[in-house]
């Protein structure tokens, strides 16, 4: 059985003017292909966030908007001696809310944490995406 998970396929980060930026999150699943972007500031640990919330943007496509996602926090951290990204996720689904955790370590470069941020958000909501396109493709 495939999984219904979306995957991580990569980060672009483009400079704007006055400290701004627009980060483009491309994820995929079997032959289907998503790319969001976010901007604002490129200051400090922002961009992170900016990953964050374009995936989050991919999630909600992905599941043909059934899921309403949004960011509510995210930290760069250390535990047990890693570098990790971490975040809390509030997800809307059939008039009800949860807010979830994810979390991914990060590798060193820069660019490394955009990705970490992509992929913690990713680790916080595809439990709900499989749930909602097993809904929507139940023959999957």
């Amino acid at each position: 059985m495939q999984s219904l998970r979306l995957r991580f396929e990569g980060v672009v980060v483009e400079s704007l003017p006055e400290n701004q930026c627009r980060v483009t999150i491309h994820c995929s699943h079997g032959d289907q292909r998503f790319s969001a972007s976010c901007e604002g500031p490129s200051i400090g640990d922002a961009p992170i966030g900016l990953a964050a919330t374009a995936t989050l943007e991919i999630v909600e496509v992905f599941t043909e908007r059934l899921l309403k996602c949004s960011l509510e926090e995210f930290e760069r951290t250390q535990a047990f001696g890693k570098d990790l990204i971490v975040l809390l996720v509030r997800v809307e689904h059939n008039e009800s809310r949860v807010q979830l955790f994810g979390s991914y370590r990060t590798r060193g470069p820069e660019s490394d944490c955009l990705a970490a941020g992509s992929r913690a958000a990713l680790d916080a909501t595809n439990r709900f995406v499989e749930l909602v396109q097993r809904q929507l493709h139940p023959e999957a």
